[in-house]
Protein backbone atom coordinates (compact mmCIF):
# COMPACT_ATOMS: atom_id res chain seq x y z
CA UNK A 1 0.00 0.00 0.00
CA UNK A 2 1.74 3.43 0.75
CA UNK A 3 4.93 1.88 2.14
CA UNK A 4 5.29 0.46 -1.44
CA UNK A 5 4.72 4.12 -2.45
CA UNK A 6 7.12 5.68 -0.36
CA UNK A 7 9.55 2.85 -1.48
CA UNK A 8 9.32 4.30 -4.85
CA UNK A 9 9.68 7.68 -3.93
CA UNK A 10 13.41 6.61 -2.08
CA UNK A 11 14.27 4.61 -5.25
CA UNK A 12 13.90 7.54 -7.72
CA UNK A 13 16.16 9.85 -5.05
CA UNK A 14 19.12 10.93 -7.36
CA UNK A 15 20.15 13.77 -4.62
CA UNK A 16 23.27 11.72 -3.31
CA UNK A 17 24.33 11.67 -7.13
CA UNK A 18 23.78 15.34 -7.60
CA UNK A 19 25.86 16.14 -4.25
CA UNK A 20 28.58 14.23 -5.16
CA UNK A 21 29.23 15.60 -8.64
CA UNK A 22 28.48 19.26 -7.19
CA UNK A 23 31.71 18.87 -4.70
CA UNK A 24 33.80 17.29 -6.88
CA UNK A 25 33.71 19.32 -9.53
CA UNK A 26 33.88 22.75 -7.72
CA UNK A 27 37.36 24.34 -9.24
CA UNK A 28 40.05 22.59 -8.20
CA UNK A 29 42.23 26.60 -8.27
CA UNK A 30 39.31 27.56 -5.64
CA UNK A 31 39.75 24.48 -3.00
CA UNK A 32 43.64 25.41 -3.73
CA UNK A 33 43.14 28.77 -2.57
CA UNK A 34 41.50 27.86 0.60
CA UNK A 35 44.20 25.57 1.30
CA UNK A 36 46.62 28.21 0.90
CA UNK A 37 44.34 30.34 3.42
CA UNK A 38 44.78 28.08 5.84
CA UNK A 39 41.45 26.09 6.04
CA UNK A 40 41.26 22.20 7.05
CA UNK A 41 39.43 19.86 4.78
CA UNK A 42 36.44 20.64 6.48
CA UNK A 43 36.65 23.97 6.86
CA UNK A 44 36.95 23.56 2.92
CA UNK A 45 34.20 21.59 2.33
CA UNK A 46 31.45 23.50 4.63
CA UNK A 47 32.69 27.30 3.67
CA UNK A 48 34.03 26.60 0.11
CA UNK A 49 32.86 23.52 -1.70
CA UNK A 50 29.69 23.19 -0.50
CA UNK A 51 28.04 26.62 -1.28
CA UNK A 52 29.53 26.27 -4.63
CA UNK A 53 28.41 22.78 -5.09
CA UNK A 54 24.75 23.95 -3.54
CA UNK A 55 23.28 24.59 -7.12
CA UNK A 56 23.70 20.95 -8.79
CA UNK A 57 22.30 19.99 -5.25
CA UNK A 58 18.92 21.90 -5.36
CA UNK A 59 18.74 20.92 -8.81
CA UNK A 60 19.04 17.51 -7.59
CA UNK A 61 16.39 17.92 -5.07
CA UNK A 62 13.90 19.10 -8.12
CA UNK A 63 14.35 16.45 -9.92
CA UNK A 64 13.91 13.67 -7.49
CA UNK A 65 10.79 15.95 -6.34
CA UNK A 66 9.21 15.61 -9.72
CA UNK A 67 9.96 11.85 -10.42
CA UNK A 68 8.51 11.14 -6.63
CA UNK A 69 5.48 12.66 -7.87
CA UNK A 70 5.42 11.44 -11.18
CA UNK A 71 6.21 7.93 -9.78
CA UNK A 72 4.39 7.68 -6.90
CA UNK A 73 0.84 7.35 -9.36
CA UNK A 74 2.28 3.31 -9.36
CA UNK A 75 0.92 3.04 -5.92
CA UNK A 76 -2.69 3.00 -7.38
CA UNK A 77 -1.00 -0.32 -8.73
CA UNK A 78 -0.64 -1.87 -5.03
CA UNK A 79 -3.96 -0.20 -3.65
CA UNK A 80 -1.86 2.54 -2.47
CA UNK A 81 -5.11 5.15 -4.08
CA UNK A 82 -3.92 8.66 -4.55
CA UNK A 83 -4.07 10.75 -8.31
CA UNK A 84 -2.74 7.33 -9.71
CA UNK A 85 -5.87 5.77 -8.99
CA UNK A 86 -7.39 7.72 -11.68
CA UNK A 87 -5.30 6.70 -14.36
CA UNK A 88 -6.07 2.99 -13.23
CA UNK A 89 -9.76 2.97 -12.87
CA UNK A 90 -9.83 4.74 -16.44
CA UNK A 91 -7.62 2.23 -18.17
CA UNK A 92 -9.60 -0.80 -16.37
CA UNK A 93 -12.88 0.52 -17.08
CA UNK A 94 -11.92 2.13 -20.31
CA UNK A 95 -13.19 5.79 -19.29
CA UNK A 96 -10.81 7.87 -21.30
CA UNK A 97 -11.86 10.91 -19.25
CA UNK A 98 -11.42 9.36 -15.84
CA UNK A 99 -7.83 7.91 -17.48
CA UNK A 100 -6.96 11.76 -19.31
CA UNK A 101 -8.21 13.50 -15.22
CA UNK A 102 -5.99 11.56 -13.53
CA UNK A 103 -2.69 11.74 -16.20
CA UNK A 104 -3.32 15.99 -16.09
CA UNK A 105 -3.69 15.98 -12.80
CA UNK A 106 -0.50 14.29 -12.15
CA UNK A 107 1.64 16.56 -14.96
CA UNK A 108 -0.13 19.73 -13.26
CA UNK A 109 1.01 18.59 -9.56
CA UNK A 110 4.00 17.77 -11.24
CA UNK A 111 5.27 21.07 -12.94
CA UNK A 112 3.81 22.71 -10.02
CA UNK A 113 6.35 20.99 -8.02
CA UNK A 114 9.07 21.77 -10.26
CA UNK A 115 8.09 25.72 -10.54
CA UNK A 116 7.52 26.42 -6.84
CA UNK A 117 11.13 24.13 -5.84
CA UNK A 118 12.51 26.51 -9.01
CA UNK A 119 10.87 29.72 -7.61
CA UNK A 120 12.70 28.66 -3.85
CA UNK A 121 15.91 27.88 -5.32
CA UNK A 122 15.89 30.92 -7.31
CA UNK A 123 14.90 33.08 -4.09
CA UNK A 124 17.26 30.90 -2.38
CA UNK A 125 20.30 32.01 -4.94
CA UNK A 126 19.61 36.22 -4.18
CA UNK A 127 19.89 35.80 -0.73
CA UNK A 128 23.10 33.44 -0.92
CA UNK A 129 24.89 36.19 -3.49
CA UNK A 130 27.61 37.45 -1.28
CA UNK A 131 28.41 34.26 0.59
CA UNK A 132 28.89 32.75 -2.91
CA UNK A 133 31.44 34.98 -4.05
CA UNK A 134 33.68 35.39 -1.21
CA UNK A 135 35.46 32.95 0.89
CA UNK A 136 37.73 34.52 3.57
CA UNK A 137 40.43 33.42 5.81
CA UNK A 138 39.99 31.81 9.12
CA UNK A 139 40.04 34.44 11.49
CA UNK A 140 39.38 36.95 8.96
CA UNK A 141 35.32 36.19 9.00
CA UNK A 142 34.40 39.55 10.09
CA UNK A 143 36.74 41.45 8.14
CA UNK A 144 35.90 43.19 5.22
CA UNK A 145 39.36 43.73 3.68
CA UNK A 146 41.88 41.33 3.32
CA UNK A 147 41.71 37.62 3.32
CA UNK A 148 39.38 37.06 0.23
CA UNK A 149 39.15 35.56 -2.66
CA UNK A 150 36.32 37.12 -4.67
CA UNK A 151 36.14 36.52 -8.57
CA UNK A 152 38.05 32.98 -8.43
CA UNK A 153 34.66 31.76 -6.60
CA UNK A 154 32.52 32.45 -9.82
Amino acid sequence: GIRDSSVTGVQTCDLPIYSYVGVIEVDPDVVDSARGMGMSHWQILRRVELPLAMPLMFDGLRNASVAIVATATLGALVAGGGLGRYIIDGLQRQETPRLLTGAVLVALLAILTEASLQFVQRRLDLSRHDARHTVTAPGNEHSTSGGTVGTALR
